[in-house]
């Protein structure tokens, strides 16, 4: 069965809209935004509650339902973190043993901390977009479940996804 047009989009940040995308948007009569990006992403932004998100009721992952009623509704739903690629990567290190055991350095030493990060994300660039995808699917399951279940139903469309760069997560 075919999606219907104008049902979902997927978009890069709206907190960066410029006054024509935000026109745009409204011209969408968008329902449901569906926020892709981690706590960090979220804490960096600006203008993460601007004059763009108006009108619009925000929600964590936790609190899924129907939109129902009209209402406008912002949902946040964490995809990817730090602690998801490092899951991720241990999973697939030949190494796990001793990046187990950097973890556990990592704790008291930051020295060691900055080593593993950049461990996991050379790691991580080295798989690139395919294994950020995998370690999407693998590590964020559960959320990426609750993303379906809002796409899925009709009451929330029509719905603008959207993470940092609207290409990957999206």
């Amino acid at each position: 069965r075919a999606l219907l047009p104008g049902r979902i989009y997927r978009t890069g940040c709206i907190s960066n809209a410029t006054p024509s995308d935000v026109e745009r948007l409204k011209s969408l009569n968008i329902k449901t935004l569906i926020d892709l990006r981690s706590t960090k992403e979220l804490a960096n932004d600006e203008r993460l509650n601007c004059e763009v998100y108006d009108g619009f009721e925000s929600h964590s992952w936790r609190n899924i339902k129907s939109v129902g009623e009209k209402k406008r509704k912002r949902y946040f739903v964490k995809m990817m973190g730090r602690g998801k690629y490092v899951r991720g990567v241990l999973k697939k290190s030949e190494e796990k043993w001793k990046m187990i055991g950097s973890l556990g350095k990592a704790a008291f030493s930051s020295r060691e901390r900055i080593s593993l990060r950049r461990s996991v994300i050379s790691r991580v660039n080295e798989g690139g977009l395919l294994q950020l995808n995998e370690f999407l699917l693998t590590e964020s399951g559960r959320n990426l479940s609750r993303v379906l279940k809002l796409l899925t139903d009709r009451e929330n469309h029509p719905i603008a996804m959207y993470c940092t760069a609207g290409k990957d997560r999206t």
